[in-house]
């Protein structure tokens, strides 16, 4: 029984912070690191001419009204499917909506962030006090809960045209911005990395200039993950990575 509820609270904590970190999925057009999320935010608002914090409460919203939604929809299913009771689905509804304000952190990640500053003591207190108060739902398995947050993820499109009305702009225009400041932040952060190794007599001028207008020249395709690559792609990818 134990072993069947630690396997519910980890499918219950996957959902929970898939569905609370839409917008975190919706500025990760690329892998975007979560230290770089604020500065990715403050270029994005910059380039609309809007106030940041106006930009955050907009992605907030849309958040709110995305979780509510799904929440609602995935718990309906697991009741038509004879899944949950609906006694279950409210108190599981009323215990996903009292998670403890505290930033998207796997549980297994949580030592490690703590150690960096990412989330204080008290959070994870929180939140180590939030899953101890979890409803006793046996019946249902990790895939459950992960279909419906699954399903989120690929709803980036639908976020961001509710950002987009909720700050009156086109939708066209957030994308186009997102685009523009991941841009920005891509080649300032290239910039500093390759006048680091010029100072460190690791490379000349004349290298770092030419391996720029290399970066700059690659066909606008959909980035390589590295487990596709082969073992002689990833060696023959070293200077690019001693770079980055």
């Amino acid at each position: 029984m134990r072993k069947i509820q630690k396997i519910v609270c980890a499918a219950v904590l996957v959902t929970v912070m898939l569905i609370a970190s839409i917008p975190t999925i919706a500025l990760a057009q690329e892998d975007v690191a979560p230290k770089r999320q604020g500065a990715l935010i403050a270029q994005v608002a910059d380039i609309l001419g809007i106030d940041q914090q106006e930009l955050e409460n907009a992605f907030k919203q849309a958040q709110t009204e995305f979780r509510e939604e799904n929440l609602d929809a995935r718990l309906q299913e697991l009741i038509a499917e004879g899944t949950l009771t609906q006694e279950q689905a409210n108190e599981l509804k009323t215990w996903i909506e009292a998670r403890p304000d505290v930033p998207n952190i796997p549980p297994r990640q949580l030592k490690e962030a703590l150690e960096k500053g990412t989330i204080t003591q008290e959070q994870v207190d929180q939140l180590k006090a939030w899953i101890k108060s979890r409803p006793d739902i046996p019946n249902i398995q990790p895939e459950s809960l992960q279909t419906r947050a699954q399903q989120m993820r690929e709803n980036r499109d639908a976020l961001m045209t509710s950002v987009a009305d909720i700050l009156g702009i086109d939708k066209a225009d957030l994308d186009n911005a997102f685009k523009q400041a991941q841009g920005e932040l891509r080649e300032n952060a290239l910039d500093t990395r390759l006048q680091e190794l010029v100072n460190q007599g690791a490379w000349t001028q004349e290298q770092a200039d030419a391996f720029k207008a290399w970066l700059k020249a690659r066909p606008d395709v959909p980035p390589l993950r590295p487990a596709q690559q082969s073992e002689s792609t990833q060696q023959s990818a070293s200077p690019q990575q001693s770079v980055w």
